[in-house]
């Protein structure tokens, strides 16, 4: 029985790991002594070959991480070196719990233990059932009497590789080790009769990493002797904690019979170590980017909101090309999407520390009310400039709606083919979807696509919205936002293309022929809520930009303590640029109209009810001009009529001063009362008719 209770214990304490230590922002391993953690080791490498003594080998990888030729303690490629505990800098004898220098054992679990090593058939461990660790450890329930210190990777100090070698040297990181081996080939090869991986660049240069097996106490587990294991098995360290597990770091596992990947191993084990260098290489920024050494080309698809698709992906150099892939609000690119290894995070999907609108998604309840990309954690901006941008949901249903699609093969690469009525077209590959590391070599290429938008879940904020394609077609979709997903950037048209009618109205507004979304007068276009750029799903307060969730819990545009979160006031009565459908996604000339112009419209013109055999019902103003103007019945999002819509509604860009904090709606039907202005709820979808200045003489 007692060994049944301490399964459960293992496998309780396995799956409970993760409390929450602290959160104060974005990861970036700068939490408390985690400031010192990951140090930058660069060198300044012209065309030597060595640093500090010992050789190395540049395999052209996109990081410029030089991978040294042999292991620490090793004179040849093919040498084994020494063996090392992680964190520890000098090698030893024998590797076990009770002499690894991180840990603390005391008289009870040694009697555990002892106890363990004399039974015939000993059950799990008890080092997993007790606090033990005095430095990298992150729980409270693996600490010794509850120690924490949240570093996750190694200090310069317990580097083997930087003390054994110099400062110019350093141990991987989990992400350099997934770099090597997902980038640059490799094969099981026998090298002066030692058995191995060699690497081969596609610059013609080879790394040799000798399976040299690993140090352990075996006796703990099945009672062999300890000792090194070499036939088959090689292990390499990290510098990298796996925080999956506050007993593991992460290694380079090798088996010989195919088997590799990054995976975490028993910190006290003895594995050798190969150490890195980087080199500093030179990124030309033009300002508009980082790294911005080429123009990036785009597609005019005579798109209604003037959007232009770009003709590949970031980190592509041409459409067929998967290009880099990144974890949502990243903009740097990597090999292993973990939700210990995303920045947004603490640990774990329960502990957000940005973007997050649900406290129990938050890092201690961590909340902030931001829905979409701010323009840092933008990766086509950051990359490509200021004027592209992540897609939005609009502009990816935009796409979809104004095009005809296609699975097809393009130059021998599986993907989608959008193509417009102009003639013009894109083309998306399938790059499928990257996640934790054993799936990174193939992440489902061919199969399907996903590409990412700017927005997130706002019910589960551990997910963002995606497209994703397959063959049998298109959708939004959610995804975690750990995941790694390619991006297609966007920008709108540099020349406004957007028609207007000139009616003569006292203020001189020019009024648009077309709805947002829409490419012809009679067209719907598409419906948003107040304050929002871009159409969805549902339409309710739990998925609304501006609130907490729930009416009267508003973010902004508030005037009233009543109606505000924890009684907040702005004061804001009329939208920003920022936050108008039409400016949003017309350009700065245009607006979404105040109440103060739908009544001057109203006013100005004579209204007609327009009776159609089809969906193109709606009210035609006609001006003293002669001049006229439609705008079809939409109806608001939740409308349930069948057939012809008979009814239409439009957002005005002014709120109510009443202080509930409604907006103001023009509404009309087909029973002649088109002239009621009604204050509604700001969370529903209506549509939106843009205005524009007189233009100047």
């Amino acid at each position: 029985m007692r060994r049944i209770m301490k399964a459960v214990a293992a496998v309780i304490l396995a799956t409970s790991m993760l409390f929450i230590v602290g959160c104060d922002g974005p990861k970036n391993d700068k939490n408390g002594e985690a400031e010192k953690a990951n140090p930058e080791v660069l060198q300044e490498v012209d065309n030597g070959t060595s640093v500090d003594g010992h050789g190395f080998v540049d395999l052209g990888l996109p990081s410029g991480t030089l991978w040294a030729t042999c292991n620490v303690g090793a004179a040849i490629p093919e040498g084994f070196g020494d063996y090392f505990a992680w964190g520890e800098t000098e090698p030893k004898s024998v590797y076990s719990l009770d002499n690894y220098k991180y840990c603390a054992i005391d008289d009870r679990l040694a009697a555990l233990i002892e106890e363990e090593n004399d039974e015939d058939e000993p059950g799990p461990p008890a080092r997993y059932l007790y606090p033990i660790f005095t430095k990298y450890c992150f729980v409270s329930t693996s600490g010794y009497n509850g120690y924490t210190d949240d570093l996750t990777v190694l200090q310069p100090n317990n580097d083997a590789a930087t003390v054994n070698w110099g400062k110019g040297w350093c141990m991987p990181t989990n992400e350099q080790w997934a770099e090597l081996y997902f980038n640059i080939p490799s094969e099981k090869v026998t090298q002066n009769d030692v058995t191995g991986l060699l690497f081969t660049a596609p610059n013609g240069n080879t790394l040799f990493l000798p399976i040299a097996g690993e140090h352990d106490d075996e006796g703990l587990f099945d009672e062999e002797e300890a000792g090194l294991r070499n036939e088959d098995l090689g292990r390499y360290w990290s510098s990298s904690l796996d925080v999956g597990s506050p007993f593991s770091a992460w290694h380079l596992y090798v088996y010989a019979f195919g088997n590799r990947d990054v995976r975490g191993g028993d910190r006290w084990c003895g594995f050798p170590v190969r150490p890195v260098c980087s080199v500093k290489k030179a990124m030309k920024d033009d300002g508009n980017g980082v790294g911005n050494e080429k123009a990036h080309t785009f597609v005019d698809l005579g798109l209604p909101s003037g959007t232009l698709w770009a003709d590949c992906n970031i980190g592509a150099d041409s459409p067929e090309c998967y290009g880099d892939y990144f974890a949502w609000g990243e903009t740097e690119s990597k090999y292993i999407f973990r939700w210990d290894t995303y920045k947004y995070c603490h640990f774990g999907n329960k502990e957000l520390a940005k973007y997050c609108n649900d406290s129990s998604y938050g890092c201690k309840g961590f909340t902030d009310g931001l829905y979409f990309l701010q323009e840092d954690d933008d990766a086509a901006k950051v990359h490509w400039g200021s004027e592209w941008s992540v897609p939005n949901d609009g502009q990816w249903m935009e796409l979809c709606q104004n095009t005809t699609n296609v699975w097809t093969t393009q130059n021998g690469v599986e993907g989608q083919l959008f193509t417009a009525s102009n003639g013009n077209s894109i083309f998306l590959p399938g790059g499928g979807t990257r996640y934790d590391v054993y799936h990174r070599k193939t992440g489902y290429h061919g199969v399907y696509g996903e590409y990412w938008s700017n927005s997130f879940n706002q019910r589960h904020s551990e997910d963002a919205r995606s497209f994703r394609m397959d063959p049998y077609g298109s959708e939004l979709n959610f995804t975690g936002r750990q995941n790694g997903l390619l991006i297609r950037p966007v920008q709108y048209a540099a020349v406004d293309k957007h028609e207007f009618v000139d009616l003569g109205l006292p203020s001189g507004t020019l009024w648009a022929t077309c709805n947002v979304g829409a490419t012809a007068p009679e067209d719907h276009g598409v419906k948003v809520a107040w304050g929002e750029i871009a159409p969805k799903d549902a339409y309710e307060w739990y998925n609304y930009k501006y609130c907490r969730g729930e009416y009267n819990s508003f973010l902004k545009y508030c005037l009233d303590a009543g109606s505000g979160y924890n009684g907040f006031v702005d004061s804001l009565a009329v939208l920003l640029p920022e936050d108008d459908a039409a400016t949003a996604n017309w350009g700065s000339g245009w607006c979404m109209p105040t109440i103060d112009q739908w009544r001057e419209l109203r006013d100005n013109t004579t209204m007609t009810w327009v009776k159609s055999p089809d969906s193109n019902q709606g009210i035609l103003f006609t001006a003293a001009n002669g001049n006229s103007l439609f705008l079809p019945a939409t109806n608001s999002i939740d409308d349930e009529f069948p057939g012809p819509s008979v009814e239409g509604a439009y957002w005005s860009k002014t709120l109510n001063d009443s202080g509930a904090g409604h907006p103001w709606v023009f509404v009309f039907n087909c029973s002649t009362e088109y002239k009621v202005f009604y204050d509604v709820d700001r969370c529903g979808g209506f549509s939106v008719r843009p205005v524009r200045s007189a233009l100047k003489k």
